[in-house]
């Protein structure tokens, strides 16, 4: 409930919230490095694991690295927190990215939000925060372009973790709150 005691809209709930997505049981696929796969990223981190981009699959090899998401029901989204692994090299934070959504595993993909990630500058830096209009889906996607200029490995990008803004949006189309 507001303040005024109004019960909340679903645009004020799915705004509300942030969470880990690995907690929702959020499934991901992308390229990785062996034992730093994309799931290590998507649980609040102690800062030992994280994700990597796989040895020769960086954004200097094809130019982008795409990280999946499948929230396996809808959820509406509004914004997307990451934290750069800095144990790797501040130079393999992400830089450049978009943040695309679909209805469907295969596409096609709807851009939702292009943006550029700060550079960390130490491991405890919580990284870059960014919001959009709320929006629905189960397929999201981070397309990642490029780093802050590392070269190792075809362009290394990596992620210590990443949170999302929003709720699961109920059978009847109505965003369900969700608590931590």
């Amino acid at each position: 409930r507001r303040e005024d005691g109004a019960y909340k809209t679903s645009r004020e709930q799915a705004e509300a919230q942030w969470f880990f997505p690995g907690v929702k049981g959020v499934q991901c696929a992308a390229p990785s490095w062996p034992g730093f796969e994309c799931d290590k990223a998507m649980t609040q981190s102690s800062g030992e694991a994280s994700w990597h981009t796989e040895n020769g699959n960086g954004v200097n090899n094809g130019g982008k690295v795409e990280m999946t998401f499948d929230f396996q029901k809808v959820y509406t989204l509004s914004g997307w927190k990451e934290q750069c692994s800095s144990t790797w090299g501040n130079s393999c934070c992400l830089k450049d990215f978009k943040i695309q959504k679909s209805q469907s595993e295969n596409g096609p993909w709807e851009d939702v939000l292009s943006g550029r990630a700060d550079q960390a500058l130490d491991k405890y830096v919580a990284g870059s925060t960014f919001s959009w209009t709320p929006t629905a889906a189960r397929y999201w996607k981070l397309v990642m372009k490029s780093n802050h200029g590392n070269t190792d490995a075809g362009g290394i990008i990596t992620l210590m973790n990443m949170e999302f803004q929003g709720a699961e949006v109920a059978e009847g189309g109505s965003t369900m709150l969700y608590t931590h």
